[in-house]
């Protein structure tokens, strides 16, 4: 009889052990999993492409094929200043794919477009744009077309995109750095 208690206290032990570090072990695990286990295998042009077509379905009867899509970069949603080669890959790729289908579409990188696309968007046109949150297993991304002299979304589309180390490495921070138009006031120098 005390040999049949041995495996049941070892057992006992074992999910005490997997209860109170359970958790670290599970988090420690998640972020090793990437390094360890083979990269999980991610087509961001087929994913993205199939955003664009989804965008230009939803939009057909608010955008018109001659209106201007302003592409900006996504950006970290929880830090606004912040983007990143994901961001711009993300709308660089739907961008490309809404230029396909025959829209309109203005990359601009900087908040500042050329004089000769400036004229253009006289008449109006939308942006597209919006953010992303990461996480150690995956990204959120908010993907909007904006009405720019509305403000209003006319197109939404949100996914799910898995981390794995191309990913990672896209996703490290880039400062968003922002033009003042020539004649402008200068910024306040900020205070120590």
């Amino acid at each position: 009889m005390h040999k049949m208690l041995r495996p049941i206290v070892i057992l006992a032990l074992f999910g005490v052990t997997l209860a109170t570090g359970g958790c670290a072990a599970a988090k420690f695990l998640e972020t090793a999993s990437r390094g360890i286990f083979p990269d999980q295998e991610v087509n961001l042009i087929d994913r993205n492409y199939a955003v664009a077509d989804y965008l230009a379905g939803v939009t057909k009867a608010s955008i018109s094929r001659d209106t201007p899509i302003i592409q900006k970069p996504l950006l970290h949603a929880n830090n606004t200043g912040m983007t990143s080669a994901f961001g711009k890959l993300i709308t660089d790729q739907v961008g490309a794919r809404l230029s396909q289908l025959g829209y309109t579409v203005i990359k601009n990188d900087n908040d500042n477009l050329v004089a000769t696309q400036g004229a253009r968007l006289e008449n109006g046109g939308v942006i597209l744009g919006g953010s992303y949150v990461p996480g150690d297993l995956e990204v959120n991304v908010a993907l909007r077309l904006i009405d720019q002299g509305s403000g209003k979304v006319v197109g939404s589309y949100d996914y799910i995109i898995p981390v794995n180390n191309e990913i990672a490495e896209m996703l490290e921070d880039q400062p968003v750095i922002f033009r003042l138009p020539a004649g402008a006031a200068p910024l306040p120098a900020s205070v120590p």
